[in-house]
């Protein structure tokens, strides 16, 4: 029995903005309790996950209880938080588990500065072969952007 797992409002995400990790099981009862994970590199102590396309490592999270409803909420988002995160669900005595989800991914980028598109050129009007000058130039005073 596997794990569903889904991202909202969307997978790609802007720090500080808020996302849910919800983790569902395809059967209907509602008794399960989750269990959510990061996939990392390999090292002794990390649990393995073999599938039959590949295989991953995973590493539970240390607030991992509070996702135990089945929703995860990253708020604020963070830098930090840019990995590959599965769930799995966990019921009755003696404990049975679902499999692991499916990986999701969720990048988190950098807020971005304020920008303005320049056109450099001798005259008003231009003509399809006429040549353009474009820059990019940064509004803040922020540095390291290219």
């Amino acid at each position: 029995r596997p794990s569903v797992l889904s991202v909202s409002p969307q997978n790609w995400l802007t720090e500080g903005d808020s996302v849910t990790l919800s983790c569902e099981v395809t059967d209907s009862s509602t008794d399960w309790t989750f269990s959510w994970y990061t996939v990392v590199p390999y090292r002794d102590g990390v649990t393995q996950i073999n599938n039959p396309d590949y295989v991953m490592y995973v590493e539970l999270l240390s607030d991992s209880s509070r996702g135990s409803g089945g929703s995860y909420t990253l708020s604020p988002s963070a830098l930090h938080h840019t990995g590959v995160y599965v769930c799995r669900g966990e019921r009755g005595e003696p404990v049975s588990h679902t499999l692991y989800s499916n990986p999701q991914p969720l990048w988190i980028s950098g807020e971005s500065p304020p920008v303005s598109l320049i056109i450099s050129s001798s005259r008003t009007q231009h003509f399809t072969h006429d040549s353009l000058s474009l820059s990019c130039e940064d509004q803040s005073n922020s540095t390291g952007w290219t």
